[in-house]
Protein backbone atom coordinates (compact mmCIF):
# COMPACT_ATOMS: atom_id res chain seq x y z
CA UNK A 1 0.00 0.00 0.00
CA UNK A 2 1.99 3.10 -1.43
CA UNK A 3 1.63 6.15 1.17
CA UNK A 4 1.61 9.99 0.83
CA UNK A 5 5.23 11.40 1.35
CA UNK A 6 4.81 14.64 3.63
CA UNK A 7 7.09 17.65 2.23
CA UNK A 8 6.70 21.83 2.36
CA UNK A 9 3.36 22.63 1.11
CA UNK A 10 3.19 24.65 -2.55
CA UNK A 11 0.39 25.66 -4.88
CA UNK A 12 -1.41 28.43 -6.17
CA UNK A 13 -3.87 28.73 -3.53
CA UNK A 14 -2.03 27.36 -0.33
CA UNK A 15 1.55 29.28 -0.17
CA UNK A 16 1.93 27.87 3.62
CA UNK A 17 1.00 25.21 5.40
CA UNK A 18 -1.62 25.95 7.77
CA UNK A 19 -0.10 23.21 10.42
CA UNK A 20 2.78 23.70 12.81
CA UNK A 21 5.06 21.59 13.17
CA UNK A 22 7.60 19.27 11.07
CA UNK A 23 6.44 17.59 8.35
CA UNK A 24 4.23 20.30 7.56
CA UNK A 25 1.76 18.74 4.99
CA UNK A 26 1.66 17.55 1.73
CA UNK A 27 0.37 18.59 -1.90
CA UNK A 28 -2.51 16.16 -3.27
CA UNK A 29 -4.91 18.15 -5.62
CA UNK A 30 -4.11 20.25 -8.48
CA UNK A 31 -4.36 23.61 -6.58
CA UNK A 32 -2.45 21.91 -3.10
CA UNK A 33 -6.18 21.18 -1.73
CA UNK A 34 -6.60 18.18 -0.45
CA UNK A 35 -8.27 15.27 -2.35
CA UNK A 36 -11.25 14.47 0.48
CA UNK A 37 -12.29 15.77 4.13
CA UNK A 38 -15.10 15.31 5.91
CA UNK A 39 -13.78 18.37 8.77
CA UNK A 40 -15.53 20.70 6.63
CA UNK A 41 -19.39 20.89 4.02
CA UNK A 42 -18.52 21.38 0.74
CA UNK A 43 -17.27 24.67 -0.98
CA UNK A 44 -16.00 25.47 2.58
CA UNK A 45 -12.26 25.40 2.15
CA UNK A 46 -12.82 28.23 -0.65
CA UNK A 47 -14.84 30.16 0.90
CA UNK A 48 -12.05 30.21 3.98
CA UNK A 49 -9.82 31.37 1.30
CA UNK A 50 -11.74 34.27 -0.07
CA UNK A 51 -12.19 32.91 -3.45
CA UNK A 52 -16.17 32.43 -3.68
CA UNK A 53 -18.49 34.97 -4.48
CA UNK A 54 -22.01 35.69 -5.22
CA UNK A 55 -24.56 38.34 -7.07
CA UNK A 56 -28.03 38.81 -6.95
CA UNK A 57 -29.49 40.55 -9.86
CA UNK A 58 -31.84 42.86 -9.72
CA UNK A 59 -35.24 42.02 -10.83
CA UNK A 60 -36.05 41.69 -14.69
CA UNK A 61 -36.95 40.22 -17.49
CA UNK A 62 -35.52 37.03 -18.91
CA UNK A 63 -35.11 37.75 -22.78
CA UNK A 64 -34.87 35.52 -25.51
CA UNK A 65 -31.45 34.68 -26.84
CA UNK A 66 -29.79 37.59 -28.95
CA UNK A 67 -26.57 37.57 -31.16
CA UNK A 68 -26.50 41.35 -30.31
CA UNK A 69 -27.30 41.55 -26.64
CA UNK A 70 -26.65 39.94 -23.06
CA UNK A 71 -29.97 40.71 -21.09
CA UNK A 72 -30.22 41.80 -17.81
CA UNK A 73 -28.77 38.88 -16.21
CA UNK A 74 -24.94 38.42 -17.74
CA UNK A 75 -21.84 37.40 -15.76
CA UNK A 76 -18.48 37.94 -17.05
CA UNK A 77 -14.67 36.97 -16.74
CA UNK A 78 -12.79 40.59 -18.11
CA UNK A 79 -9.76 39.34 -20.58
CA UNK A 80 -6.17 39.13 -18.65
CA UNK A 81 -8.07 38.69 -15.42
CA UNK A 82 -5.50 36.07 -14.42
CA UNK A 83 -8.65 33.76 -13.09
CA UNK A 84 -11.21 31.16 -14.27
CA UNK A 85 -14.49 31.71 -12.93
CA UNK A 86 -16.32 27.69 -11.59
CA UNK A 87 -19.45 28.22 -11.64
CA UNK A 88 -20.84 26.68 -8.45
CA UNK A 89 -24.73 27.03 -8.36
CA UNK A 90 -27.45 29.37 -9.06
CA UNK A 91 -30.79 30.25 -8.02
CA UNK A 92 -33.49 31.60 -10.81
CA UNK A 93 -36.71 32.64 -8.64
CA UNK A 94 -39.87 33.43 -10.87
CA UNK A 95 -41.21 36.83 -9.36
CA UNK A 96 -44.33 37.06 -12.25
CA UNK A 97 -44.81 35.58 -15.61
CA UNK A 98 -47.32 35.05 -18.56
CA UNK A 99 -49.35 32.31 -19.41
CA UNK A 100 -47.76 30.21 -21.93
CA UNK A 101 -48.94 26.72 -23.41
CA UNK A 102 -45.74 25.64 -25.83
CA UNK A 103 -43.31 25.64 -23.05
CA UNK A 104 -39.65 27.60 -22.28
CA UNK A 105 -36.24 26.29 -21.80
CA UNK A 106 -34.34 28.12 -19.03
CA UNK A 107 -30.75 28.34 -19.38
CA UNK A 108 -27.21 30.13 -20.21
CA UNK A 109 -25.98 31.06 -23.10
CA UNK A 110 -22.40 30.97 -23.59
CA UNK A 111 -20.44 33.87 -24.95
CA UNK A 112 -17.02 32.99 -25.77
CA UNK A 113 -13.71 35.84 -26.49
CA UNK A 114 -15.66 38.71 -26.28
CA UNK A 115 -16.33 41.47 -23.89
CA UNK A 116 -19.98 43.54 -24.12
CA UNK A 117 -19.38 47.03 -24.64
CA UNK A 118 -21.99 49.56 -24.44
CA UNK A 119 -22.71 48.04 -20.99
CA UNK A 120 -24.58 49.10 -18.00
CA UNK A 121 -23.26 47.42 -15.05
CA UNK A 122 -25.48 45.08 -12.41
CA UNK A 123 -24.75 44.73 -8.92
CA UNK A 124 -21.59 44.21 -7.18
CA UNK A 125 -20.08 40.73 -6.43
CA UNK A 126 -20.02 39.91 -2.52
CA UNK A 127 -17.25 37.86 -0.68
CA UNK A 128 -19.05 34.34 0.20
CA UNK A 129 -15.93 35.08 3.61
CA UNK A 130 -18.02 38.08 5.17
CA UNK A 131 -15.18 40.52 6.05
CA UNK A 132 -12.52 39.47 3.73
CA UNK A 133 -11.09 42.19 1.30
CA UNK A 134 -10.85 40.15 -1.37
CA UNK A 135 -12.88 41.66 -4.68
CA UNK A 136 -14.09 40.08 -7.30
CA UNK A 137 -12.91 39.98 -10.96
CA UNK A 138 -16.11 39.40 -12.62
CA UNK A 139 -17.94 41.79 -14.08
CA UNK A 140 -21.75 41.93 -13.93
CA UNK A 141 -23.91 43.72 -16.52
CA UNK A 142 -27.80 44.50 -16.58
CA UNK A 143 -26.98 45.48 -20.25
CA UNK A 144 -24.64 45.26 -23.21
CA UNK A 145 -23.88 44.52 -26.61
CA UNK A 146 -22.41 41.35 -28.29
CA UNK A 147 -21.01 40.89 -31.43
CA UNK A 148 -22.20 37.14 -33.53
CA UNK A 149 -22.69 35.75 -30.33
CA UNK A 150 -23.76 32.17 -30.19
CA UNK A 151 -28.03 31.60 -29.98
CA UNK A 152 -28.25 28.29 -28.51
CA UNK A 153 -28.21 27.56 -24.58
CA UNK A 154 -25.02 26.13 -23.61
CA UNK A 155 -26.27 24.89 -20.10
CA UNK A 156 -29.98 24.69 -19.04
CA UNK A 157 -30.22 26.15 -15.63
CA UNK A 158 -33.68 24.62 -15.07
CA UNK A 159 -33.56 21.08 -16.29
CA UNK A 160 -37.36 20.56 -17.66
CA UNK A 161 -39.12 22.55 -20.00
CA UNK A 162 -42.00 25.22 -18.24
CA UNK A 163 -45.55 25.14 -19.58
CA UNK A 164 -47.16 27.57 -16.97
CA UNK A 165 -50.99 28.29 -17.58
CA UNK A 166 -52.58 30.99 -16.06
CA UNK A 167 -53.34 30.70 -12.29
CA UNK A 168 -50.50 28.82 -11.50
CA UNK A 169 -48.84 29.69 -8.44
CA UNK A 170 -45.81 31.66 -8.70
CA UNK A 171 -42.46 29.12 -9.00
CA UNK A 172 -39.24 29.11 -7.49
CA UNK A 173 -36.65 27.34 -8.61
CA UNK A 174 -33.70 26.29 -6.26
CA UNK A 175 -31.14 24.40 -8.55
CA UNK A 176 -28.95 22.06 -7.19
CA UNK A 177 -25.04 22.91 -6.73
CA UNK A 178 -23.15 22.97 -10.09
CA UNK A 179 -19.81 22.22 -8.87
CA UNK A 180 -17.99 23.56 -11.61
CA UNK A 181 -20.02 22.42 -14.47
CA UNK A 182 -19.47 25.73 -16.22
CA UNK A 183 -16.31 27.62 -16.09
CA UNK A 184 -15.98 30.95 -17.69
CA UNK A 185 -12.19 31.32 -19.13
CA UNK A 186 -11.13 34.96 -19.88
CA UNK A 187 -12.66 37.33 -22.57
CA UNK A 188 -15.65 35.20 -21.98
CA UNK A 189 -19.17 35.39 -20.26
CA UNK A 190 -22.53 33.59 -19.74
CA UNK A 191 -26.16 35.46 -19.80
CA UNK A 192 -29.45 33.75 -18.68
CA UNK A 193 -31.46 33.31 -21.28
CA UNK A 194 -35.04 31.45 -22.63
CA UNK A 195 -36.37 29.83 -25.33
CA UNK A 196 -39.79 30.20 -26.30
CA UNK A 197 -42.23 32.95 -26.17
CA UNK A 198 -42.99 32.85 -22.02
CA UNK A 199 -42.59 36.57 -20.36
CA UNK A 200 -41.20 35.95 -16.73
CA UNK A 201 -39.11 38.29 -14.51
CA UNK A 202 -36.47 36.99 -11.91
CA UNK A 203 -33.67 38.04 -9.69
CA UNK A 204 -31.22 35.26 -10.43
CA UNK A 205 -28.35 34.60 -7.61
CA UNK A 206 -25.27 33.50 -9.09
CA UNK A 207 -22.26 31.61 -7.03
CA UNK A 208 -18.96 31.25 -7.98
CA UNK A 209 -15.11 30.73 -7.18
CA UNK A 210 -12.28 32.36 -9.01
CA UNK A 211 -9.61 30.25 -9.39
CA UNK A 212 -6.08 30.93 -11.17
CA UNK A 213 -6.59 31.01 -14.98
Amino acid sequence: MALPVTGQAQGVILTQSQKAGSPAAFSSGWHNELLLSELLPQYSYLVLQGLVFTTTFASGTVAAISPTSTGPFALFNPANSGKNLVMLGAAIPITTFTANSTGVGIGWQFVPNQTPTSTSAGNTPQNALIGSGNASVAKTYASGTLVGAPTVIGFQVKGAYLNLAAGDAVMFFQERPLGGEVIIGQNSGICLVMTGVLSFTSVPTYVWAELPA
